[in-house]
């Protein structure tokens, strides 16, 4: 099992089984604490994203429709869909199953994005833009941001990719195994 806590993001993520070696399909258990947000309008492309709420309400949007699901609902978020997702709740957590699949490069993608965050403060809004856009630029087959065309992606995090590499911050990424 492992643990990924952002705290001052208020969130907590929990891999409790490794990927399906078949399948490539990963569980997450996902808290966020109440009135906090998850994480920015974003692009799977290659893979299915699905919740369930375990307790407290989870507010998900997926292109562009907001819904409220309360304990025992479900979501799925299809492979293209743009989604975001945040605590419904200003005074209790919300706790969520869920699982990518294929999963492809989603651990490393969280832990390392996560670690960049810790060290700059706690919250997404930390990482560290250069190495987010490096991470980014590796993995634009799989993940993309929402609200930005592809084409605009490929330059701003190609760009953000080769600073990494010039300024040394790409050497502070656990490379991917």
């Amino acid at each position: 099992m492992e643990t990924i806590h952002l705290e001052k993001q208020g969130e907590t993520l929990i891999f409790p089984y490794p990927e399906d070696e078949k399948t490539g399909r990963l569980e997450i258990k996902l808290k966020i604490a109440p009135g906090k947000t998850g994480p920015l309008p974003h692009i799977h492309t290659v893979s299915d994203e699905g919740f369930e709420v375990v307790s407290g309400t989870l507010i998900i949007k997926i292109d562009g429709k907001e819904s409220a699901l309360k304990a025992g609902e479900k979501a799925v978020v299809k492979a293209g869909q743009v989604h975001t997702f945040k605590n419904g709740s200003d005074s209790e957590p919300v706790v969520v199953k869920g699982f990518i699949d294929p999963a492809h490069n989603f651990r490393w993608f969280i832990r390392e994005m996560a670690r960049s965050a810790n060290e700059r403060g706690g919250s997404w809004e930390d990482v560290s833009m250069i190495q987010a856009g490096y991470m980014l630029f590796l993995l634009r087959n799989e993940y993309r941001v929402g609200g930005i065309p592809f084409f605009m992606q490929n330059i701003i995090f190609g760009t953000l990719a080769l600073l990494a590499k010039l300024s040394g911050q790409a050497k502070r990424i656990t490379p991917r195994t």
